[in-house]
């Protein structure tokens, strides 16, 4: 099969772009702190964060929902706290009424004082939330729970809900109640607080059979204030539940953030680690970089299409003149004086290029034998080459004064240079006492000085910034 020369160029092209690319990720990744990009860089990854965050964001809800059920049981909880107040001051003031003492009067009085309880009870019975939904309607929010009625003269409360309790899901497996039927808080029929209330009344204002009439509404009081107080239990328990449950769900919100971070985070160490290793392009490929404005363009194409870069020939000449130079030159050096044939300036330049042309030639038969003179190899040290030019300065240094003594200096490493720690300062040191000598000065002080990575770009690089004054006297440094 014939390897054409456009083929090998495209090989090499295709390879550039790969490379590329595999920078742009990881620069991309190391700019968002994110190691998963799209699904296709880690698709069971993927999935499983995608399934943690669909948890995470339930939790989440039920959190919420465990705010709306504790901000609604407090509601009902503050309501039936007002209903047992009203119910304990009620039957004091039935006993007061039993006391054979008082006359009609006084009698009527209290009467009146309870019909006063009477309507701010039934104003708790149809309290409403922040939603204008009545609390002690069951599942008929929207229509009043209690309308107050006379039968007989004596007053009373009809109940209009149902018996439904509407919850609230606070977590996976839990429904938790967030308000009660009014027959399940106030009683119902003839035991309703309503009617206990009304028919003490009635016998208060008529005077009849009152002692009977006060042992009546004790024992009616007494099954309200029962009923009351077991509803309250319940919303404390409930509401211990929910701080359980808060502390449940903020532990499993934490479980859930750090397994997402194992998953989506990106480590650092190791991203930066692989870019400084993807700035290095492969062998094989073309290559036009620009270091400190000056064009390099390496054809590698035209490399692999060659047969030979060195001949045979050439070879063979490398190791005779290894082979020899040598045991030459330590046989000329222990001449004398008068068995030179040179003068000793020409002499010694001579044994000095001829060390050279041994350390050369020596290099040269090292890199035959082990085959590294083939086109592959050479066009990969050519390309490191461009990449890694030693004749060019790894620092680009930009100076501005600011003011008559101070300058502001902008130092900005090669962007494929790698390595280069503690590089920065030391380029930054140098500057100044480069511009102290120039200029006459007796010194400098260093106002200010920073520096970091810059991996703005699919290429980072080592930058630092800095200020310094420049001193005339250091005894006087304002003259």
């Amino acid at each position: 099969m014939r390897v054409s020369t456009n083929m090998i160029y495209d090989q090499g092209v295709n390879a550039m772009q790969r490379q590329s690319a595999a920078m742009l990720h990881t620069g991309l990744q190391i700019s968002t702190g994110r190691k998963i990009l799209t699904p296709a860089d880690d698709p069971v990854a993927s999935a499983r964060a995608l399934d943690l965050t669909q948890s995470r964001s339930v939790n989440a809800q039920f959190t919420v929902n465990q705010g709306y059920a504790e901000d609604a049981l407090k509601l009902v909880e503050g309501q039936l706290t007002g209903a047992g107040e009203i119910i304990q001051y009620a039957r004091e003031r039935v006993l007061d009424a039993g006391n054979p003492a008082l006359s009609q009067s006084d009698r009527r009085s209290i009467a009146t004082d309870l019909s006063a309880q009477f309507d701010a009870m039934l104003a708790i019975a149809n309290t409403r939330d922040a939603n204008g939904d009545y609390l002690f309607a069951g599942y008929q929010s929207n229509t009043t729970p209690f309308a107050d009625s006379a039968t007989a003269g004596v007053r009373g409360a009809a109940y209009a809900g149902d018996q439904g309790t509407r919850t609230m899901q606070v977590s996976s497996s839990r429904f938790m109640p967030v308000s009660f039927a009014g027959e399940q808080v106030f009683g119902s029929g003839g035991g309703s607080v309503f009617k206990v209330l009304g028919e003490f009344i009635s016998a208060l204002e008529t005077g009849t059979n009152v002692s009977g009439a006060v042992t009546d509404a004790l024992g009616g009081l007494d099954q309200s204030l029962d009923k009351v107080l077991t509803v309250r239990a319940q919303i404390g328990s409930q509401l211990v539940e929910v701080e359980q449950l808060g502390f449940i769900g903020s532990d499993l919100d934490l479980q859930y953030a750090t397994t997402l971070s194992g998953l989506q985070d990106l480590d650092y160490n190791e991203a930066i680690s692989r870019l400084k290793q993807q700035e290095v392009l492969p062998a094989g490929g073309t290559a036009v970089l620009s270091q400190d404005h000056r064009p390099v363009a390496v054809q590698l194409s035209e490399l692999m299409s060659m047969r030979c870069l060195v001949p045979p020939s050439m070879l063979r000449l490398l190791r005779a003149l290894c082979m020899v130079a040598p045991l030459l030159l330590p046989a000329c050096a222990s001449l004398s004086d008068d068995e030179r044939p040179l003068s000793e300036r020409a002499w010694q330049d001579l044994t000095e290029q001829g060390a050279n042309v041994a350390g050369v030639t020596g290099g040269l038969w090292m890199l035959s034998e082990l085959k590294m003179l083939d086109p592959q190899y050479l066009s990969g040290m050519l390309v490191a080459y461009a990449f890694y030019d030693p004749l060019a300065p790894s620092w680009r240094v930009a100076l501005k004064r600011n003011g008559e003594e101070r300058v502001l200096m902008d130092l900005k490493m090669r962007t494929l240079i790698t390595g280069g720690e503690g590089e920065a300062r030391q380029v930054f040191l140098r500057t100044a006492r480069r511009m102290v000598e120039e200029g006459g000065y007796a010194g400098f002080d260093v106002l200010r000085y920073e520096e970091g990575i810059e991996a703005t770009r699919p290429f980072a690089r080592r930058v630092a910034e800095g200020e310094i004054r420049l001193l005339r006297s250091r005894q006087f440094p304002s003259l």
